[in-house]
């Protein structure tokens, strides 16, 4: 069960719902963001989907360790365990993507 209102979880599909239980249990926990695995706990791509619905706040550091920031539910504002002091992120969920490069050679 997660801490988020009803009218928001009939929004989320099962996956969805499930994915964002176990992010906010890792950050009550004060735990390592969970990592998408095919077949494991957290199906692939559903960090980057909570993000875009704007119910996290994803922020990458250097070897894909990623701070997941709740912005929805009665835990907004909690966040998953955080690398070392001094440490900043290349990128956060809040930046538009990267533009495709450009052609190198003629």
């Amino acid at each position: 069960m997660t801490g988020l209102p009803r009218e928001v979880l009939k929004k989320l599909t099962p996956k969805q719902a499930d994915a964002f239980a176990l992010i906010e249990r890792a950050a009550l926990a004060g735990a390592r963001c969970p990592v998408d695995q095919p077949n494991g706990a957290m199906p692939s791509r559903m960090v980057a989907e909570l993000a875009r619905l704007k119910l996290v706040r994803v922020e990458i550091f250097a070897r894909n360790f990623r701070v997941v920031t709740l912005l929805a539910g009665v835990n907004a504002g909690r966040s998953t365990l955080k690398p070392g002091t001094g440490v900043k992120p290349w990128r956060t969920s809040d930046e538009p993507p990267c533009p495709a490069p450009g052609r190198i050679a003629p």
